[in-house]
């Protein structure tokens, strides 16, 4: 809905006005619909942003023309240290090691060919163990014919030496608890007792009681029995590929 107003010194809106303004209704109909075409992509894009930048490994993609079109922040994290992979002022990766930056120039070229890529180990320079990259094609635009969209690349890199956080840290970030209050979580969820846990961190069952009050509520559940299943169900979600966290988590594990 439009609304046009004039002050009462002015004269009112005649036929002649009223019919420009029924002529340039379906453009102004039309500039707000593509506005909110725009609104919800940039919505969309922040999403796509925000998840990926809190993957642990690092992410960057480039257009057709080799141009970058996002690097998330664990990549950025890789190319601050400067110990053997980079990205260049363009948003590319390179390698400090020249065969190794060989190899990434031979995948992107397949990438663009056609081809499917592949994996390119990076030295360090100082003998750690080597960055892992896998280079595949991106595609760009929408549509089920891969044959016919554009194709980008996708450049994946894993670090060995990260660190995953432990199952306290998990819990900490996952329910907004402090790390005290988490601590008693995963060993409540690991099979511990409060007594046991409060003798083994060498705290007083006061100190214990506070974690347990702060735990609820932040999780919102009223009974010690509820705040452990939560906990379990939760880390078993988040169990990754390798089987890091059982279904029902030993207490070494749970314990770091």
């Amino acid at each position: 809905m439009v609304g046009l107003h004039r002050s009462p010194d002015r004269a009112a809106f005649d036929d002649d006005d009223i019919a420009k303004l029924e002529r340039l209704m379906p453009h102004l109909a039309r500039a707000l619909q593509v506005r909110r075409s725009f609104v919800a992509l940039d919505r969309r894009n922040a999403a796509l942003a925000e998840a990926c930048d809190r993957l642990a490994a690092g992410m960057i993609g480039l257009d057709e023309e080799g141009r970058s079109l996002f690097a998330n922040d664990a990549v950025r994290r890789m190319s601050a240290r400067d110990d053997g992979l980079a990205l260049d002022r363009s948003g590319r990766p390179y390698a400090a090691d020249r065969a190794a930056n060989q190899r990434l120039a031979e995948l992107q070229r397949d990438v663009a060919s056609g081809g499917s890529g592949g994996l390119v180990r990076v030295p360090r320079p100082h003998g750690e163990p080597a960055y892992v990259v896998i280079v595949a094609p991106l595609f760009l635009g929408e549509g089920l014919d891969r044959g016919r969209r554009r194709r980008g690349t996708l450049f994946v890199i894993h670090d060995p030496l990260h660190r995953a956080p432990t199952v306290p840290q998990l819990v900490a970030e996952l329910f907004m608890i402090p790390l005290g209050s988490a601590t008693l979580l995963a060993a409540l969820a690991a099979g511990e007792e409060l007594n046991d846990y409060a003798e083994r961190a060498g705290i007083s069952m006061n100190t214990v009681r506070f974690h347990l009050k702060t735990a609820y509520a932040r999780t919102g559940v009223r009974r010690q029995s509820d705040l452990v299943r939560l906990i379990t169900a939760a880390l078993r979600d988040l169990a990754d590929h390798r089987g890091a966290m059982a279904v029902r988590p030993s207490r070494r594990s749970l314990l770091g």
